[in-house]
């Protein structure tokens, strides 16, 4: 039988530095990661200022999916000089998917140039969705490194990490292999 990923509930509300259900928190999260690599978190949002439910995680998929609709022409805009990064689109090498890569993505300023180069008259549902969908997944990598900073006793260096770490976002669309039977 394989072992099943680990799950972490982080959606306590009592969950709080130094508080008992921080403190399992981050044994758990420390635990996962140790034995296993990876964990699935539980996080229904204790902060006020962003939500993200299923419906949101829908609206980014029809986000995504609005973005690779577009035509070449319009993806190929968002350039990159450094190597995969911008739009990359199928070719020999990437037979099966394209992707885009959206650089800084936690910034607002970010999220707004990717929307005015690819909908000059603007699309404010696509800016949101992936600027909320950024801000939480910032937001839940950081309180995952706070944990495992404060569980090896290493937290004086946690907010210098958190401060060098820049979030960028590569959405992928594939197509399904066509069969050459």
């Amino acid at each position: 039988m394989l072992p099943k990923i680990p799950v972490v509930d982080l959606s306590k509300e009592d969950l709080k530095p130094g508080s008992g259900s921080w403190l399992l928190a981050c044994n758990q999260v420390c635990h996962a990661l140790e034995e296993y690599g990876s964990f699935v978190a539980v996080y229904s949002k204790f902060s006020f200022h962003l939500t993200f439910s299923l419906g949101s995680c829908n609206r980014v998929f029809e986000s995504t999916k609005e973005l690779f609709d577009l035509p070449k022409k319009i993806k190929i805009l968002n350039d990159n000089k450094k190597p995969y990064r911008g739009y990359i689109e199928k070719s020999p090498h990437f037979p099966l998917h394209e992707v885009m890569r959206i650089d800084n993505v936690t910034t607002f300023e970010e999220t707004q140039k990717l929307t005015k180069l690819m909908w000059p008259n603007e699309n404010d549902p696509f800016r949101q969705n992936f600027h909320s969908y950024s801000k939480l997944v910032e937001e839940l990598n950081e309180l995952g490194i706070r944990m495992v900073f404060e569980c090896y006793g290493v937290e004086e260096y946690c907010n210098s990490h958190i401060k060098s770490t820049s979030y960028h976002l590569r959405l992928l669309k594939y197509e399904e292999p066509r069969c050459t039977c």
